[in-house]
């Protein structure tokens, strides 16, 4: 085409402007299709990340409540401990006025129980005597424990192995984990687990207080 003379307006191609005005209906599909593709090749992963976050957001629960536990006792010289709840994937922490024992431990979980049962709208909760009749006579002695914070495991993250030093390996729903006002604790390893079988390990040096954790593979450990 010839270039027109100066001055001169160059007429303009209608069909050619149509022609690069927007995308055409086949390109819109491709576009579409590959963004399609896209987002399910990503969900997957998206869904995976926020499962694992659940493990260890749990395990830091763990961490951050332990380490709590024993500054409290330190800084209020206050004996604390820290019950974990593998039935209700629960940690609650209490403080302690005096050394408990069996007996105070034993009457402050069937409390908690009852706790529990009634704000699960359980209408069966007796306290008393043995035909479920209250002895409103008889004396009550003051429990030497008392809850102070209670924290849960992420939904779907359950405690599936505990060991408390210097408990004899005994295996129970609720363990007790003991902090002295001078630092020192009981001292603990903590499995939890997600409902894709995927774990954390937590361990606390009941003499130095240091805390360790580490994600374990599906299936190991």
């Amino acid at each position: 085409m010839r270039p027109a003379p100066a001055g001169q307006r160059t007429p303009l191609n209608v069909n050619s402007i149509m022609k690069r005005r927007g995308f055409t209906l086949i390109e819109m599909l491709v576009v579409i299709a590959i963004i399609g593709i896209c987002v399910a090749v990503t969900i997957p992963y998206f869904v995976e990340a926020q499962r694992g976050a659940a493990l260890r957001n749990s395990a830091q629960t763990v961490i951050m409540t332990a380490k709590y536990a024993r500054a409290i006792s330190i800084l209020k010289q206050q004996d604390m401990a820290l019950l974990m709840d593998s039935g209700a994937g629960q940690l609650e922490l209490v403080s302690l006025s005096q050394p408990p024992g069996a007996s105070d431990q034993d009457k402050f979980i069937d409390e908690r129980n009852a706790r529990a049962m009634r704000l699960n709208g359980s209408a069966d909760v007796s306290s008393g005597s043995a035909d479920g009749v209250s002895d409103t006579n008889a004396p009550v002695k003051p429990i030497a424990i008392k809850s102070e914070m209670i924290r849960d495991l992420e939904e779907g993250v359950a405690i599936k192995d505990l060991v408390v030093t210097g408990d004899n390996g005994r295996s129970r729903e609720v363990s007790w984990i003991f902090f002295n006002r001078s630092g020192s604790s009981s001292g603990f390893k903590i499995r939890i687990e997600d409902s894709r079988g995927s774990a954390a390990e937590v361990e606390m040096d009941g003499v130095s207080g240091l805390v360790k954790s580490k994600m374990l593979e599906k299936g190991k450990g």
